[in-house]
């Protein structure tokens, strides 16, 4: 069995130094990596993101993220993502990151995904320069999990993202804010290629669980979601 840790949209300041360490107390023996799907600060700055880091010094497992809206608040997203990077956190974004755990491998997919809604609520062409440009960002995000995915031949496959991939996840936010979550185009390459689970944060009001079209587990671990200070998720028996 290979257990992941998860847990996102921290939003940590510097007035709650000691918050996020004692969130994660005891993860080390508890699981065997840690997702972190972004927003793990608030301001988006770099001083921030320093003691960030220095909230995660004691976690001896491997620290896997993707980048959320709030790292980009500040306009310093360069030197936050070089912050977390100097620090041992290995951020995904189209990439994936394998390991061998007890003698079974995990590969992880990781990017931040992208807004757009879902079903027939989903934004669509128009051929108008705007609209194209949300588009052509969601067929990015979509194409580095597809390449993600097809890079990697493991017994297990996760998918982490920040937006949501499904609507069922965000059933509680505002109903007209619910396309600025996510966007149902990231599930289907997940469906298509096959993962056993999906983690996205982002929705602070939705639900913890749901699914893909295709049948796959779907987890918000939002900090405000979750009813612990992470989840565990087990893969195998």
């Amino acid at each position: 069995m290979i257990r992941l840790a998860a847990v996102s949209d921290l939003h940590f300041k510097s007035s709650e130094i000691g918050s996020v360490k004692t969130r994660l107390f005891g993860v080390n023996d508890t699981a065997d990596l840690l997702l972190l799907p972004g927003d793990l600060i608030d301001s988006g700055t770099a001083d921030d993101a320093r003691l960030l880091v220095r909230e995660l010094e004691d976690i001896t497992l491997p620290i896997l993220a993707v980048v959320g809206n709030h790292e980009f608040s500040a306009g310093m997203i360069g030197q936050v993502l070089d912050i977390y990077r100097q620090s041992g956190i290995r951020l995904l974004d189209g990439d994936a990151a394998d390991f061998i755990i007890r003698r079974e491998s995990i590969g992880v997919v990781g990017t931040r995904g992208c807004r757009g809604g879902f079903g027939e609520s989903a934004l669509q062409p128009t051929y108008e320069p705007e609209v194209s440009y949300w588009l052509d960002v969601a067929e990015a995000e979509v194409l580095k999990i597809e390449s993600g995915l097809g890079s990697i031949i493991t017994d297990y496959r996760v998918v982490m993202t920040h937006f949501s991939p499904v609507r069922g996840t965000l059933e509680g936010e505002v109903p007209e804010e619910i396309p600025f979550y996510g966007s149902g185009m990231l599930c289907e390459p997940v469906d298509r290629l096959g993962a056993d689970v999906i983690i996205h944060g982002h929705s602070h009001k939705g639900q913890q669980r749901g699914t893909s079209p295709g049948g796959i587990p779907v987890y918000n671990v939002a900090a405000t979601v979750i009813p612990a200070p992470y989840i565990i998720v087990e893969l195998g028996s």
